[in-house]
C-alpha cells in the first residue's frame, strides 16, 4: 500500500504544477496599426507632392491595446431582409465568386487559408445584415496558430478586405491575442467594429444606400439599351459603372491635398459625401461590378499621375476572355474621359505599378499590408468592341 501511494503521489504533483501553470496564462493584446489601405492616391491631374505616402490616414483608429482577459461577444442577431424587388443583396456576396479567394484556393495552404477566409466572411455578413447593436466589447476572432503562421494570417486578412469593401464598418486594421501556457501559445486575431458602427440600423444604411445606387445603375442600363441586362456585355455595363461613378463622385480634397479622413478611403465617400479618394473610387466600383455580374479584382500599387508615382488604386476587370485596367479615379475630370477604361498593358505599364506579391513579408516597412493575391494578366492591348 506504501508503495502505491508513492507511485500515485508523482502523477499528482504533476498535475497540480500543470494546473497551476495554465492558471499563469499570459492573454497578450498586441495591436497592429496596419491595414489594406493605398492611401495619399492623387488624381492624374493633382500636382501635388508627397502623395506616395504609404502610411494610413486611419491607421491611429488600429485596434486597441489592452492588458488581461479580453471579453468577447459573438455575432449574432435576427436576419433582416434588405429588398425583395429585385435588388442585389449586398449582405449575401458570395465568396466563391471573389477573386481573391479563389486565388488563395492556389496556395500551398490553400485548405487553411480559405478556411480562415470563410470564418471572418460569414461573420462580417452575419454583423453586416443582423438587428443586433455592438459594443466596444464586441469581438470577430479566429485562432490559426495550429494552421497558419501570423504572415499566413495576415494575407488572409488583407485579402479579405480587398475582396469586400462593405466591410467597411470595421475598425483599421486588426490585434492579436496571444495566450501562452504549457499547452502550447494560442493565437487569435482580432477584428473591432468602429464606434459609427455599433448601431445595427446604420450598418443596414451601408446596405440600403449600395443599393440605391445599384438601383440608378440598373435604370440608367435599362433606358439607355434596348436589349435585357443579362443580354448586354461586359463592357456596356463596365461602362456604365464608370461613367456613374464618374458623375457621382468627386476626387476629395482638403487645402489642396487628398482628403485623409477614414471615410474617403472607402466606400463611405460615395454613400455619405459622394466625395473620395482613388479607395473610394475603386472599391464602389469594385462591388457594383460584383452586383452586375462582372469579374473584377482590385488593385493597390503606385501611380504616376504626373507629379511622380505615389500610392494609388484602381481596378482590373475581366471583358470577353481578357483582363484590362479600369481607372476610374483618372477618368473623372472635367468632362469623363475613357484613357482608363478598359485599357491594355500597353497603355497603363509605365504609370500603373501594382504591388508585389510578397508571401514572405506581406507587411512593407511602412508596416502596411501589401497586396497579397497574384492578379491576372492584363490584355496587351485595349479593349475593342469590334
Amino acid at each position: 500500500m506504501r508503495k502505491l501511494k508513492k507511485l500515485l503521489i508523482i502523477p499528482i504533483l504533476g498535475l497540480l504544477i500543470l494546473v497551476s501553470s495554465c492558471a499563469l496564462f499570459s492573454d497578450i493584446q498586441n495591436a497592429f496599426n496596419i491595414n489594406g489601405s493605398r492611401t495619399g492616391s492623387t488624381p492624374q491631374s493633382s500636382q501635388t507632392t508627397g502623395s506616395g505616402s504609404a502610411s494610413s490616414p486611419s491607421s491611429s483608429e488600429g485596434a486597441t491595446s489592452s492588458q488581461g482577459t479580453t471579453q468577447e461577444s459573438t455575432i449574432t442577431g435576427t436576419e433582416i431582409i434588405i429588398d425583395n424587388n429585385g435588388n442585389y443583396d449586398f449582405t449575401d456576396i458570395n465568396y466563391n465568386r471573389l477573386y481573391g479567394y479563389n486565388e488563395l484556393g492556389k496556395q500551398s495552404k490553400a485548405s487553411s487559408f480559405q478556411k480562415m477566409y470563410r470564418s471572418l466572411f460569414n461573420d462580417l455578413q452575419m454583423a453586416l445584415k443582423t438587428n443586433s447593436d455592438y459594443t466596444s466589447e464586441t469581438r470577430i476572432t479566429y485562432e490559426y496558430s495550429k494552421e497558419l503562421t501570423d504572415d499566413e494570417a495576415t494575407i488572409v486578412y488583407a485579402t479579405l478586405m480587398d475582396d469586400n469593401p462593405q466591410f467597411c464598418f470595421l475598425n483599421s486594421g486588426f490585434s492579436k491575442s496571444i495566450s501562452s501556457s504549457l499547452l502550447g501559445t494560442s493565437k487569435k486575431m482580432i477584428l473591432t467594429i468602429s464606434p459609427d458602427f455599433y448601431s445595427a440600423a446604420n450598418r443596414l444604411q451601408i446596405v440600403t444606400k449600395l443599393n440605391q445606387h445599384y438601383g440608378a445603375i440598373k435604370t440608367l442600363l435599362n433606358t439607355k439599351h434596348l436589349l435585357p441586362i443579362s443580354s448586354l456585355s461586359p463592357y456596356q455595363i463596365s461602362k456604365e459603372i464608370h461613367d456613374y461613378l464618374c458623375s457621382n463622385l468627386e476626387y476629395a480634397k482638403r487645402n489642396g491635398v487628398p482628403e485623409t479622413a477614414s471615410w474617403a478611403h472607402n466606400i463611405m465617400g460615395l454613400l455619405d459625401y459622394n466625395k473620395g479618394v482613388c479607395e473610394c473610387y475603386a472599391e464602389c466600383y469594385l462591388l457594383f461590378s460584383y452586383a452586375f455580374g462582372i469579374e473584377s479584382v482590385l488593385v493597390s500599387g503606385q501611380g504616376d499621375g504626373g507629379a511622380g508615382f505615389g500610392a494609388h488604386a484602381w481596378n482590373y476587370t475581366k471583358a470577353g476572355d481578357s483582363w484590362y485596367l479600369v481607372d476610374v479615379t483618372w477618368d473623372d475630370q472635367t468632362t469623363t474621359r475613357y484613357t482608363y477604361f478598359l485599357a491594355g498593358s500597353n497603355t497603363t505599364s509605365s504609370d500603373h505599378i501594382p504591388n508585389p506579391t510578397d508571401f514572405d513579408h506581406p507587411v512593407n516597412e511602412y508596416d502596411v499590408i501589401t497586396f497579397q493575391i497574384t492578379l491576372p494578366e492584363l490584355s496587351q492591348t485595349n479593349y475593342s468592341i469590334l
